[in-house]
């Protein structure tokens, strides 16, 4: 369109569709395990997301929170009247506002080393339940003045299940069965365990009137993880990268992000990750972009 505010490819393409959406196209064009352009039997494999549960919390409204209790109910009451799918975008086209905090459960690698072990567990607070995911509890809500009600969200960063994108599009299970392994299950319960800990501490103890859910204990609460557990839409890793010498038959693209079998194909989004980020995946995405902006920039890009 005459638009001259980028560098282009002499010679190339540049895919990013997204870690569900990449696999897919590399498909639909011959590039995958059984296709008939290029062999590669790692496209669509080794889907990863951070499985996440919500607990919600009924909470007394004691006040003092003015800023929290008007911009809560602009927001909620924004999202009732246009509905779901009308507040993507926009000022309150978010979850709103919130604080995080990572946790290091008993089943994590290293957990007995102090510094080294790394955290497998995120837990976010929404002083109101304003998570998209997470708003059909929300409109069970009793209209009750004084009361409102909390979300904090329990989200496993490195589950050891695995996702995989199919040749018509669909994302299913790799190998079948469930996705969450037990030991998986096991670290969000803790998870959930360690969130009711924190409630049953002052200054909120003396605020909370009930677990709205998951309200369940024992066999039934890892029953009931199973059963609620949601994904996060943090897609990543099903155009696996690897090492350039790397015989490993699962890899799809190399250091320099071109797809392998192929000399002008480059895919730059969430997908080639080997494995899903431990936290939020955006920050990780932009430098994937940045890396094959300056591949182009430096190799074969003009102005």
């Amino acid at each position: 369109e005459g638009k001259d505010n980028g560098y282009w490819i002499k010679s190339g393409v540049i895919l990013t569709a997204g870690a569900k959406g990449s696999p897919k196209v590399l498909m639909d064009s011959g590039i995958c395990g059984g296709c008939n352009k290029v062999e590669l039997k790692g496209v669509g494999r080794n889907l990863q997301d951070h499985p996440v549960v919500g607990v919600v919390m009924e909470m007394r409204d004691e006040g003092g929170e003015e800023d929290v209790r008007v911009i809560g109910g602009l927001m909620e009451e924004y999202k009732r009247t246009r509905g779901r799918e009308n507040v993507k975008q926009g000022t309150l086209g978010t979850s709103g506002f919130e604080v995080g905090a990572f946790l290091r459960s008993p089943y994590a690698e290293g957990y007995e080393d102090e510094e080294g072990g790394r955290p497998d567990l995120q837990i976010t607070v929404f002083p109101r339940v304003t998570e998209p995911s997470f708003r059909d509890v929300e409109m069970t809500r009793p209209s009750v003045q004084g009361v409102f009600r909390m979300l904090v969200t329990v989200a496993l960063l490195d589950s050891e299940g695995r996702f995989r994108v199919t040749r018509n599009g669909s994302i299913v299970v790799d190998g079948g069965g469930e996705y969450l392994t037990d030991v998986d299950v096991k670290r969000i319960r803790w998870g959930i365990e360690e969130v009711r800990r924190i409630f049953d501490n002052e200054p909120l103890k003396g605020r909370v009137i009930r677990e709205v859910e998951p309200d369940l204990v024992g066999g039934d609460l890892e029953v009931w993880i199973r059963g609620n557990v949601k994904g996060n839409n943090h897609w990543a890793g099903s155009l696996r990268m690897g090492n350039y010498d790397d015989d490993d038959e699962d890899i799809v693209v190399d250091p320099d992000l071109i797809v392998r079998g192929t000399k002008n194909l480059m895919v730059a989004d969430a997908s080639v990750m080997p494995f899903v980020t431990n936290g939020n995946v955006h920050s990780t995405v932009v430098v994937i972009g940045m890396k094959a902006a300056k591949i182009v920039k430096e190799g074969e890009g003009g102005r």
